[in-house]
């Protein structure tokens, strides 16, 4: 341990013997390793003060490389000594060649799991295009059969020479309300796959007052005989093209005149109301029914809410048709709501972009 000691602090005294330290004689020492990695270095001997008082290497002292590293000389001058020096790029691909590798593996397996997963992701969004699609020509498919059949029944009854006998009465009563309750499933399939996959719209320049007079037509066919309807149409506008999804634009207006026509007593009257107002167009769906109590306002958007109250109770339903409406208005970039009380009838306002 002496022995070691003794030679440490000779090494750090030979700075002040020039026979046996110089910057030349480590220079050649150095340059046996530096030269084999083909790394250009200079060395550079300073005092205590940073003044400098050798050089030596491959560039002018004025010219110093890139990194660099120091170590002092001696107790009593505090000369130091710094060995400036450029690490050659090839001599890092050759010591880091496999880690490189891992990182450039790992960000082409990244960018491949990007890639794919955005495909899929199309590939999905196509599926679901098409899903809806399907969904949307099966609850066409399915209703509109069993809305002429509804009607039929009811034509049966009304045109029948004799009055029913007690059990072709019950038979014509179930009949009558197992069709509704499938058109109520069928509502329900429409939701449910609206739920899972989102509602896509596809906008389309639309003729307003065509579609409306044809969706109220198509509507009153469905219930009629069943209450005494009366209903009116207000064209407020004059240029009546718009831009919306036809199909899911009529399932909206129809699920209001729906509820028009449940919640109301034997003798409903609807008024449609169309206008523009800037940007926007509103269709506004008004009716005698029995209307919404103030405090329910804020709840009758909300999926399966329904109102149980007085002769609501007999209104079979499982409280989809508004929040279906509000998803469709939200999808043409604008909104729903409802201005009633108990007692004094409904008014639906669709607002869409347009």
């Amino acid at each position: 341990m002496i022995d070691i000691e003794s030679n440490v602090v000779q090494a750090l005294y030979d700075i002040r013997d020039p026979q046996r330290w110089n910057l030349k004689r480590l220079a050649g020492i150095l340059q046996q390793k530096f030269e084999y990695e083909r790394m250009p270095f200079t060395l550079v001997l300073t005092d205590s003060t940073g003044k400098r008082l050798d050089y030596y290497g491959v560039v002018n002292g004025e010219n110093l490389l890139d990194d660099s590293y120091s170590v002092p000389m001696g107790f009593l001058d505090g000369h130091r000594l710094t060995v400036y020096y450029t690490f050659p790029w090839k001599y890092f691909f050759i010591l880091e060649w496999r880690y490189m590798i891992m990182v450039w593996g790992g960000i082409f397996l990244l960018g491949s799991c990007i890639f794919m997963l955005f495909r899929i992701i199309r590939q999905n969004k196509k599926r679901m295009e098409n899903l809806e699609l399907f969904v949307q020509a099966l609850n066409h498919d399915l209703k509109s059969p069993i809305n002429d059949l509804k009607m039929k029944l009811y034509l049966i009854q009304k045109e029948s020479v004799a009055p029913f006998s007690p059990q072709q009465q019950e038979l014509y009563t179930l009949a009558q309300t197992k069709t509704g309750k499938l058109l109520d499933s069928i509502d329900k399939l429409l939701q449910d796959s609206i739920d899972y996959k989102g509602l896509h719209v596809e906008m389309k320049e639309l003729e307003i007052s065509t579609f409306i007079q044809q969706l109220t037509e198509d509507w009153q066919r469905s219930v009629t005989g069943e209450k005494e309807i009366k209903l009116q149409v207000s064209m407020q506008m004059e240029n009546t093209l718009i831009r919306a999804d036809a199909y899911h634009l009529s399932r909206a207006i129809w699920n209001l005149l729906e509820n028009a026509w449940k919640y109301s007593d034997d003798r409903v009257q609807i008024d449609i109301t169309c206008r523009r107002i800037g940007r926007y167009v509103e269709i506004s769906v008004k009716d005698n029914g029995r209307g919404i109590d103030k405090s329910e306002l804020k709840n009758v958007f909300k999926r399966n809410y329904r109102i149980v109250k007085g002769e609501n109770r007999k209104v079979k339903g499982y409280g989809l048709g508004l929040s279906y409406v509000m998803m469709i208005a939200r999808a043409h970039g604008g909104r729903v709501w409802v201005e009633s009380d108990w007692g004094k009838g409904c008014n639906f306002v669709i607002r869409i972009k347009a």
